[in-house]
């Protein structure tokens, strides 16, 4: 009679302790998820950020690039205007024109 209380005692616990266990598994499944989803939208938010940033950078270099470019050339051109309407006004101020 002690051994079958015993046994009957242990298999009682057993499958206690085997459902607590699945509840418990279940509900680390359901965070383990939910933690999942979360950094999905963590990452998406890093990626725009970083596409957003290089997008900022661009319009901040490109301009700069582009007027190194064209504009000496502009200039020149302008200057060169200038210094005929100087020259033709008579005599030289003695203005030194950069270009």
């Amino acid at each position: 009679m002690l051994i079958s209380n015993y046994l009957t005692t242990n298999y009682l616990t057993t499958k206690i302790m085997d459902e607590d266990l699945k509840k418990l598994l279940q509900e680390n499944l359901a965070k383990t998820q939910e933690i999942h989803q979360v950094s999905l939208k963590i990452k998406r938010y890093l990626v725009m950020a970083q596409l957003l940033s290089i997008l900022r950078l661009l319009i901040i270099v490109v301009p700069i690039v582009l007027a190194i470019i064209y504009l000496p050339p502009f200039f020149r051109e302008a200057f060169a205007e200038y210094k005929n309407l100087l020259n033709s006004g008579g005599e030289s101020s003695g203005l030194q024109l950069p270009f």
